[in-house]
């Protein structure tokens, strides 16, 4: 006999939430051969049955895959050409700057993380060059950013792309389009600044072998962004150097991988 759960059920009612906007797994994982085959053609009779549906035309064509499929790694899953393409950007991107992955505040390449959010790219020549993950906020507020990776040889691809999406965003009707947070940025430079603040500022500076935190705003400072302050709370008192030290170890991915 099944067993009984600890609590007795209350819900009177369930709410389906269907989040579309990801690419979709018939793009990513979910290969349909049949699908490729129908490319173009009318829909079978055994799809709609003599049915009649709002959102089905009786003259409807079947919509088939829209990149290639192959088997990867050591599963031997088959998966669309698209991932391994952003796979390869990020890699390469990694692999030019001297870096090892982040997270944390900052977005990271996973394969199930990408699949979940809608993913804008730069293609040269049916290749990727260029994307970034979008997040889409409640009621059309605000479009933002998290990851950003380019291929080493497209210059300025980052730039294109970004002033693109403020374009896409203004279409949408969004109301702001946020680039993220530049961390350590805005701390008062003075000699008779506080303790936490002339902390902060050095990090900010000097703290290149963590995270390149001056590079990132500089980036971002491109676009004439409206910069909103955000505030870190602590016990006070001796322990910022500390408090900081560990928001950028956390960046990436360790005090190990912070200093090396």
């Amino acid at each position: 006999m099944p067993k009984m759960p600890s609590f007795a059920g209350k819900a009177k009612s369930v709410i389906y939430l269907h989040m579309a906007g990801a690419p979709s797994q018939l793009e990513l994982f979910d290969y349909k051969p049949e699908l490729a085959k129908l490319e173009g053609k009318p829909l079978p009779p055994s799809v709609i049955g003599g049915q009649r549906y709002a959102f089905i035309r009786p003259d409807a064509a079947v919509l088939g895959p829209r990149f290639k499929f192959a088997r990867h790694g050591q599963s031997g899953a088959e998966v669309s050409e698209l991932m391994p393409q952003l796979r390869d950007v990020s890699d390469d991107w990694l692999r030019e700057l001297g870096r090892s992955e982040k997270g944390f505040s900052l977005g990271f390449f996973n394969e199930e993380y990408i699949a979940r959010f809608p993913v804008a790219v730069i293609e040269h020549d049916h290749q990727v060059q260029a994307f970034a993950n979008l997040w889409t906020g409640p009621g059309h507020r605000e479009l933002s950013l998290d990851l950003m990776r380019h291929h080493h040889s497209a210059l300025n691809a980052m730039e294109s792309l970004i002033v693109h999406l403020i374009q896409y965003g203004q279409r949408e009707g969004f109301q702001w389009f946020s680039l993220g947070m530049a961390p350590m940025s805005g701390f008062e430079h003075s000699a008779v600044a506080p303790l936490w603040a002339r902390a902060g500022s050095f990090l900010f500076e000097h703290g290149e072998r963590m995270y390149n935190f001056r590079g990132l705003r500089a980036f971002k400072d491109k676009f004439n962004p409206v910069w909103e302050p955000r505030y870190l709370a602590y016990p006070g008192g001796p322990i910022l150097p500390r408090v900081l030290a560990d928001i950028a170890a956390l960046i990436a991915g360790g005090y190990r991988k912070a200093l090396s």
